[in-house]
């Protein structure tokens, strides 16, 4: 479900956080952050999973807060 949702997302150029992401498939964050892991290796497709910090606006850019990334996939290019 995960890879589904990812896949839409990166169609539409979208980026998404864990937190957005748990609210579309349901899973909590811990558990997508080990899945996007797994969609890295080849048994699970092998994709590019891109990191990016999220720009906000000033109210949240608190030390409280830290960083907040979003992430987007890609196929890998394969090279033979």
């Amino acid at each position: 479900m995960l890879c589904d949702v990812m896949l839409s997302a990166r169609q539409c150029e979208t980026w998404l956080t864990l937190d957005e992401l748990a609210r579309l498939t349901h899973y909590p964050p811990a558990s997508i952050s080990a899945q996007l892991r797994h969609l890295r290796k080849p048994e699970y497709g092998g994709f590019v999973v891109e990191k990016q910090p999220r720009e906000v606006g000033a109210v949240l850019r608190g030390e409280d807060f830290g960083t907040m990334w979003e992430y987007q996939i890609k196929r890998a290019i394969r090279r033979n």
